[in-house]
């Protein structure tokens, strides 16, 4: 969508829910306030008008596509929009006719409904600040309008780990797999973090049925407190009261390394689009309310989104250059592999190449001499596979002795460790066929 586009959409989906809490006519008088009241600090605002629709009676807002707009960055733009709901939330508490108007139920209200569009555009509004500018004096009077616990940090554990669950096992190198082991494997992470977060130490799973898929989960109070268990095919959790006492800070770090941590376990086939499919499957206020308290899905996003093939193929070339260094050295080995690179870069089975930068004049820096474009992840996986594929087998080739080459797919299999070689192979580079040739 062009800035324009946005700025259009975003404005009246707000305008239009804060009109349902107060009058038509109050919300456009108090826009074009704001607007007059910032054009000499954002220049595009003169673009912008407002007025009623006269065929639906619905607010119509016209944004002209001016230059000043269209190369306006998306920081600039959100910073206008955080403006807007500052203030419009202001005119509110300052009107004789809406000070009673119930703000906190506006402000989750407007978070409902244009949340999931903001994060669509990648616009991310700081609610917290949002709720703090329009909470100021003003007048002497004094806007209580900071969200209240709809949730509570408790009640919100329980939709983020059904949903974890459920990406976890879908995400799962599924090799002999079940979903018991998704479950395990959540539960091993939270035994992990409870050694450095007082939140997990209040969510430890023991005494675990396989059969039943029962779950007593231990605490430091009663054991009764919490319960974790299968019902069709979900998992109801009560989390201990404890946990709603825990300082915002710390639950935004545990929650966050809890969320990164499980990634981890992700292939990377679904690594880009994890965080993205974890906001879909969580419950809108739910998810609000992590955001209120500090946790950065957009940031966590950005950290998977270049995990996924570019981050196999690295880890391969970075073994590949390893191996080679072992009985060399690292400025051979990077030269080496550019060798191989600038003898089949012309082949069609090497057509995903173009991916892959080997910086030769760096060479002495061994594996950071090599980058991998993360807009290989967009590619088809075969075209990726058939390219590692002719890699693995010209390095092969070029081993020093025949022994070298027997061993060489069993060597790259312990430098690149069993988890990341099963991705390798998960991604159609069946590599039991390349140790073949020389055994």
């Amino acid at each position: 969508m062009q800035n324009s586009e946005i700025l259009r959409t975003v404005i009246r989906s707000f305008l239009l829910v804060v009109s349902r809490k107060t009058s038509q006519d109050f919300t456009i008088k108090s826009m074009r306030y704001i607007l007059d009241k910032h054009k000499t600090q954002y220049s595009f605002l003169e673009f912008i008008s407002i007025d009623v629709d006269p065929k639906n009676g619905l607010i119509s807002i016209e944004v002209e596509n001016s230059l000043s707009l269209r190369y306006a960055n998306i920081s600039r733009i959100t910073e206008f929009l955080e403006i807007v709901f500052i203030e419009v939330f202001r005119e509110i508490v300052q009107s004789e006719y809406y000070y009673n108007t119930d703000l906190h139920e506006l402000v989750e209200d407007v978070m409902d409904d244009i949340g999931p569009l903001l994060r669509k555009l990648g616009i991310k509004i700081q609610w917290n600040r949002i709720i703090r500018g329009a909470s100021e004096k003003i007048g002497g009077k004094k806007a209580d309008i900071s969200l209240k616990e709809r949730y509570k940090k408790s009640d919100i554990l329980k939709p983020l780990i059904n949903s974890l669950v459920d990406l976890l096992y879908d995400g799962m190198l599924k090799k002999g797999k079940t979903r018991r082991d998704a479950v395990f494997l959540i539960v091993n992470v939270i035994r992990d973090l409870e050694k450095k977060y007082p939140l997990f130490r209040f969510m430890l799973l023991e005494d675990i049925d396989k059969e039943k898929m029962d779950y007593a989960i231990k605490t430091q109070w009663k054991i009764e407190d919490v319960f974790f268990f299968d019902s069709d095919d979900k998992y109801a959790i009560k989390a201990v009261s404890k946990i709603d006492e825990i300082d915002d800070d710390l639950y935004r770090k545990a929650i966050s390394e809890f969320i990164l941590n499980i990634g981890s376990y992700i292939n990377v086939q679904e690594k880009p689009f994890y965080i993205e499919r974890l906001k879909d499957m969580i419950e809108d206020n739910c998810l609000n309310r992590f955001i209120e308290i500090g946790v950065d899905f957009d940031e966590m996003e950005e950290i998977f989104k270049d995990q996924g093939y570019n981050f196999i193929i690295k880890k391969t070339l970075d073994a590949i250059v390893e191996i080679i260094s072992s009985k060399t050295s690292v400025n051979y080995a990077v030269v080496a592999l550019d060798s191989i690179f600038q003898k089949i870069k012309d082949k069609p089975d090497a057509e995903m190449i173009r991916y892959i930068e080997l910086n030769k004049n760096k060479s002495k820096e061994g594996k950071d001499s090599i980058k991998v474009d993360s807009k290989v992840n967009n590619q088809d996986p075969y075209k990726i596979a058939k390219t590692m594929r002719l890699i693995l087998r010209k390095v092969q080739e070029n081993q020093s002795s025949y022994a070298d080459k027997a061993s060489f797919i069993n060597d790259l299999k312990i430098e690149m460790g069993e988890r990341y070689f099963l991705e390798l192979e998960e991604m159609g580079v069946n590599v039991s066929i390349i140790s073949m040739r020389y055994v």
